[in-house]
Formats: C-alpha cells, structure tokens, sequence
C-alpha cells in the first residue's frame, strides 16, 4: 500500500508541478527590472523599465518596505507615499504577500491601463488570471476612498468589487481570479485601477499575476517522470504476483 501510495502521490505532485510551470504572464511578480528604487513607471513606456509589462499612466513600481516610509519618486522630483506605519498611521498596511516588488495605479488621476502581450494561447481554451491586489492611499490626501481593478484579456472584461476605504486606510491584500476563453493565440493583457473619488487619489496596489490554462497537461518532463513513476508502480505489481 505504502509503494503504490507514494508512486501516485508522486505522479500527482508532478502533474501539478507541470501546471505550476504554465503561467503565461512574463514578469508576473515585477521583480526584473532595471528601477533601482521606488519610482514612477508609467511615463516611461518606452523604456521597458519594467520588463514585459508597458504602463500609460500615473502607474509606480514598489520596491519592499518603501511604499509606506520613503515613497516613490514621481518625474517632477516629487515623492509618492501611502498611508502606513511609516508615514504615521497605524492602519495595517504590509507590502505585498510574495514579498517582493508590487505596482500600484490611480484610479481617478491619470488612469491608464498597464499591459502585457500575452502569447502561446490556444483559441477556446479557457484560462485562469489569477492576481494579488489591495486598496491604498496617497498621503497628504483626506476622505474615504474606494479602490479596485478592471482586467481586460482581448475582448473580455471582468471587474473586481470596489473596496471602500477609511479616510488614512489601508484595504489588505486579497487574491481574484477571472476565467477568460482565448479568442486568439495573440492577445493584449490589460488593468486598469478603478477608485473614487477624484483628486483623492485612490491607489490600487496589483502583484502576482498568473495565467494558466485550465485544462493544462503537463510539460514533456513531467510526463516522462510521471510515466517513470506508474512504470515503477507497474514493477512493483509484478514482482509481488510473481513471489506469491
């Protein structure tokens, strides 16, 4: 029972590691880019600072434990900080849950879309975004607030809810997940930060994006280490027939 056992948990785990290896999204995390600090991105679309992705707006790049103490420099020499323990309230705010770097937009000031051209997706199948997000504000900025996210994949949108906000508050990281059918092999990935009111800004904070089939099989390697493992399984069986 314990070889058999162990041989298909093995396959099982295998399997699931070939899906885990399927994320279509190039630079999900944010992590490569050539940004030294906390910065302004989105005015820079033509330099690819943040590799893959393409930012049109008032769109930031976080690096951990700056986005709530020394803030991200704006173009203009300016500095942009949310509310949180390092700026003077006590609102709960942490950086995102991977740990690393983490993109933040404005749902009512400059509101662009930040994208990414997705390839490799194969027409009707269905696909799983999957993405970290949050609810922030700029400081210096007063009033309730309500923060979220619009996410486009060629033709199809979906919305997150609208989060409200407290006037200095801070909306914890929380994962959604929207099922998108492929329509082209090539397609436009695309978010929008949505939030009120205007002039506020409302800041809505995105980290970890992955898209992953929903029915993926597994990579070539998986499935020859899967096959190893049920061959091993088939072995086993034989042996055991045989010295009984």
């Amino acid at each position: 029972m314990s070889i058999r056992k162990s041989l298909l948990s093995l396959a099982a785990v295998l399997a699931f590691s070939g899906a885990a290896q399927a994320n279509l999204v190039q630079n999900g995390d944010f992590e490569n880019t050539n940004m030294t600090s906390s910065a302004l991105f989105g005015s820079r679309m033509t330099d690819n600072v943040v590799d893959n992705w393409f930012a049109y707006g008032f769109t930031f790049l976080w690096l951990p434990g700056t986005a709530a103490s020394t803030g991200a420099t704006e173009d203009g020499g300016g500095t942009f900080k949310l509310w949180g323990p390092g700026t003077g309230v006590d609102n709960g705010f942490v950086d995102s849950p991977t740990g690393g770097n983490f993109i933040g937009g404005t749902g009512d000031y400059i509101n662009l879309p930040i994208n990414q051209t997705i390839t490799g997706l194969t027409i009707g199948e269905q696909y799983v975004l999957s993405f970290d997000w949050a609810g922030a504000q700029q400081t210096d900025h007063y009033g309730a607030q309500t923060e979220g996210w619009t996410a486009i994949l060629g033709d199809q949108t979906f919305n997150t809810e609208m989060i409200s906000n407290p006037e200095q508050g801070f909306q914890a990281w929380r994962n959604q997940t929207f099922t998108f059918t492929a329509t082209a092999v090539t397609e436009v990935l695309t978010f929008i930060a949505q939030g009120t009111p205007d002039g506020a800004p409302p800041v809505s904070l995105l980290d970890n994006v992955q898209l992953n089939a929903v029915n993926h099989v597994p990579e070539p390697g998986s499935l020859a280490l899967i096959g190893a493992a049920l061959g091993a399984l088939g072995l086993s069986r034989r042996r055991k027939q045989a010295s009984a």
